[in-house]
């Protein structure tokens, strides 16, 4: 059944991290290189392969296709687009308990109002990333961050 998800590869967790942070980094660099298209290209391709995941399962892969939405909007300064897609995402990731990824969300939401100039804003979605980075209990990372 999964292997028609990714062609004759079976479907495995490697394979979904992969295509998940492949796409949110095509994004961000779509923002920031020259090379644009390319990097747009290469998102979009992790957001077709995560519509046809989530027709599968919703419960796995909803927010994820959201999160990788809302970078693409971002990407296209399709501001309020984003916002709402962002705030869906965190949404499906608490509904469907993803504390990591609703973390992830929250600070990607984070660095889209800080970008935008509504620092404000953003540092509040920071504070939320920070909490549920707590309840995972990624010490570590909460370490990193607030070092800067």
């Amino acid at each position: 059944k999964y292997a028609a998800l990714v062609g004759n590869e079976s479907l495995r967790f490697q394979t979904i991290f992969y295509v998940f942070y492949e796409g949110l980094l095509a994004f961000r660099l779509a923002r920031t290189e020259a090379d644009r298209e390319h990097w747009r290209l290469i998102g979009q391709k992790s957001i077709n392969t995560y519509q046809t995941w989530v027709k599968h399962s919703e419960w796995n892969f909803e927010n994820k296709l959201l999160l990788l939405e809302a970078e693409s909007h971002f990407s296209n300064y399709e501001y309020e687009s984003a916002e709402t897609t962002y705030l869906a995402s965190i949404d499906s990731a608490r509904r469907h308990k993803f504390v990591h990824e609703e973390g992830l969300a929250s600070d990607l939401l984070a660095s889209f109002f800080i970008d935008r100039g509504d620092v404000e804003k953003g540092i509040g979605y920071l504070q939320g990333a920070f909490s549920c980075y707590e309840k995972w209990g990624a010490f570590g990372l909460l370490k990193h961050l607030r070092g800067y």
